[in-house]
């Protein structure tokens, strides 16, 4: 597993054991809540949006918070792309 840092202006790169990634951000999205990061990412050519969640543990609150992130990722036209990637707890 590798670790991300950032290098400004907006360049991420991904070091893992073997090789490493270079990207560059597009878009970030905060959740003020600190619940979720999410971010327009381009790496060869290709656009992913990474989200990294930490959701609630208790149901009714689960279901209102995946809500939400949907809500948020239709709203900056994030829904559309082909290659989301959601990860979290």
């Amino acid at each position: 597993m590798g670790c991300g840092a950032y290098n400004l202006p907006w360049q991420l790169k991904f070091s893992g054991c073997c090789n490493s990634v270079d990207c560059t951000i597009h878009q970030k999205i905060l959740d003020p809540l600190g619940r979720y990061i999410i971010l327009k990412a381009e790496t060869k050519d290709k656009i992913y949006v990474l989200t990294n969640i930490y959701a609630p543990n208790k149901d009714k609150d689960i279901v209102a918070f995946l809500t939400k992130l949907l809500i948020t990722l239709q709203n900056e036209d994030l829904d559309s792309e082909n290659n989301i990637v959601i990860g979290g707890d």
